[in-house]
């Protein structure tokens, strides 16, 4: 198990450009237990509104650095193996492009119970097993999306439903980009094909609960969010979008003079149970 702990530092403004948000990642073992300690990490940085803005991978006491960065709110997403680990809020804004810092401090963790040669993970999200060329494809794909060649992403993961359509991660993917570009309907499509081949896969199960709420769905989010929580328990982003989602359903249903006391006293307690969670 890892917890995240951050520690914002301030950075030297700059004239002209976006913001570079930026830091160490730093993972410790403070318990000094033996077994298998991940190498590196995927950091995803995702927008208010949960649309991903950049990826990179970075090694353990590395540094991150995304670069043009705009105004606003995100969150950075440590994952290892696939398997969400933490997840850290940031605030960029300033009139003129500032340098921000944020380091990430980790604390390995290995779970009860799990064997030496185990890493201290609570569970691995479900992986599709696909062929070389077609891993290194997908490597591609990802490589596109990181540099924001959304165009280029779409055509290569085309490609491999193409080749292999049973690929659920893939359309997954596919629906990540549509969503970044807003194009919610292609985004929808591709999500469903996804579930209708893993009913039980988070990702998107969970990105799908973030396109109905960027709908005003908030019904159709609760729904596909309580399955995502459902498939991965420990999600602290799963339990962070259902509560956010009862939340919305809950201004929602008094923005439209519902005196319905009991029902909106049930969505508040719902939400707070699970953005607690979350924590």
């Amino acid at each position: 198990m890892l917890l995240a702990i951050s520690t914002p530092r301030p950075g030297a403004a700059q004239v002209g450009g976006g913001h570079t948000l930026f830091g160490d990642l730093k993972v410790e073992d403070t318990q000094k237990v033996g077994g298998l300690k991940p190498i590196s990490f995927d950091l995803i940085l995702y927008d208010i509104r949960g649309g991903m803005v950049a990826r990179q991978t970075v090694v353990v006491n590395g540094r991150y650095r995304f670069e043009d960065v705009r105004n606003g709110d995100y969150e950075i997403v440590v994952m290892m193996e696939s398997t969400e680990v933490a997840r850290v809020r940031v605030s960029v804004y300033n009139a003129v492009a500032t340098d921000v810092r944020r380091d990430i401090a980790l604390e390995w963790k290995p779970l009860i119970g799990k064997q030496p040669e185990q890493p201290g993970v609570a569970s691995v999200a479900e992986h599709y097993e696909r062929s070389p060329s077609n891993e290194r494809l997908f490597r591609s794909a990802e490589e596109s999306v990181k540099k924001k060649e959304y165009a280029q992403a779409a055509a290569l993961l085309r490609q491999l439903v193409g080749a292999d359509p049973r690929d659920f991660e893939v359309w997954t993917e596919l629906g990540t980009v549509a969503f970044i570009q807003q194009d919610l309907a292609e985004a929808d499509g591709d999500y469903q094909r996804a579930l209708e081949l893993r009913p039980t896969f988070g990702l998107a199960l969970m990105d799908a609960g973030k396109l109905r709420m960027a709908q005003k769905d908030f019904k159709g989010a609760l729904e596909l969010l309580r399955r995502a929580v459902g498939a991965q328990p420990k999600s602290a982003d799963a339990n962070h979008y259902l509560g956010e989602a009862y939340l919305n359903e809950a201004l929602a249903e008094i923005r439209q003079g519902s005196q319905a006391i009991d029902e909106l006293n049930d969505l508040a307690r719902q939400a707070i149970y699970y953005l607690k969670e979350a924590l």
